[in-house]
């Protein structure tokens, strides 16, 4: 009976282990390469989320990527002028390894340089 109980111990332990998700985790970093950490997910963090935030306009821009493990994550996305931010999540081993999707860039981030060249242009004729 004691053999029994204590092979249950073992085995619900490795169970757990087996099932805890792996992310790749930073905070605010302004590149993808620096946000390539494993890190080990609790057992109740059953999702890895990835949030982009894109601040600027063509050359002028700033990016910060963060990754982490989470118990709950709501995918989104928002833009409002030349701010826009974006938060993805998935549910296996090392999944979050890009932000590429995150960044993108909102409609008048575009527009606005793309409206300075052109004054300048027409200025120059």
């Amino acid at each position: 009976m004691k053999t029994c109980l204590v092979s249950l111990v073992v085995a619900t332990l490795c169970i757990q282990a087996v099932t805890s998700l792996t992310c790749y985790t930073c905070i605010g970093q302004s590149s993808n390469r620096r946000c390539k950490i494993p890190n080990k997910c609790m057992a109740s963090e059953i999702y890895c989320m990835t949030r982009v935030q894109y601040a600027g306009f063509s050359f002028f821009s700033t990016v910060y990527i963060t990754k982490l493990c989470a118990s709950i994550c709501s995918p989104a996305s928002d833009s409002l002028s030349m701010i826009s931010s974006s938060t993805s999540c998935c549910q296996s081993d090392l999944c979050n390894v890009s932000a590429a999707a995150g960044v993108h860039l909102s409609a008048l981030a575009l527009l606005v340089p793309a409206a300075f060249v052109l004054s300048l242009l027409r200025a120059a004729l």
